[in-house]
């Protein structure tokens, strides 16, 4: 994620990741030139997507001229589910967030069917510069900028934050 260079003098890359509650790929708004003419993502199984018609089974055989992949388009459901962003805490990076023992509240909101955006601050995992109040709140709301820009979600969102991620939860 790239904050925008206009706005903010010291920007950096923020390190993030999304989980979607559908366990569908994520395309970001303006990459859909990447979708294959199916309306795919390119390099994605066709059993990754829902069939557009009801049926349990394709019907292709030597009689039909449509082909299996026709019969799949991939839905982007999770734009309209809730998501929550979740804020570390202090000395926890979001890798160590997102894994046992620490997973809680990945799994919780995952299995509430909402997705989840975790991220770095500044000076943790491989977003680089120096963690200040400051930075932390501008890029607080970049990332919430590119939840709804970029990856385009509708639904309601939400911001967890624990210790120094309370900072950027109530800031947002």
């Amino acid at each position: 994620m790239n904050i925008d260079q206009e706005k903010h003098k010291d920007a950096v890359k923020i390190d993030a990741m999304f989980f979607t509650s559908t366990e569908e790929p994520v395309v970001l708004l303006g990459d859909e030139h990447l979708l294959n003419s199916k309306g795919n993502p390119a390099g994605h199984n066709e059993a990754d997507f829902h069939q557009l018609d009801n049926s349990s089974q394709p019907s292709v055989g030597k009689e039909s001229k449509e082909q299996p992949s026709a019969l799949f388009k991939h839905e982007r459901r999770y734009l309209d589910m809730d998501t929550f962003i979740l804020c570390n805490p202090n000395a926890m990076s979001y890798q160590q967030m997102i894994n046992y023992p620490h997973a809680y509240y990945l799994k919780y909101f995952l299995n509430k069917q909402m997705n989840v955006l975790v991220w770095n601050y500044r000076g943790y995992g491989r977003t680089k510069g120096s963690p200040n109040p400051d930075n932390l709140c501008r890029d607080a709301e970049q990332v919430l900028h590119f939840l709804k820009t970029r990856i385009g979600v509708r639904g309601k969102i939400g911001i967890y934050g624990r210790s120094v991620g309370c900072t950027a939860a109530c800031h947002l």
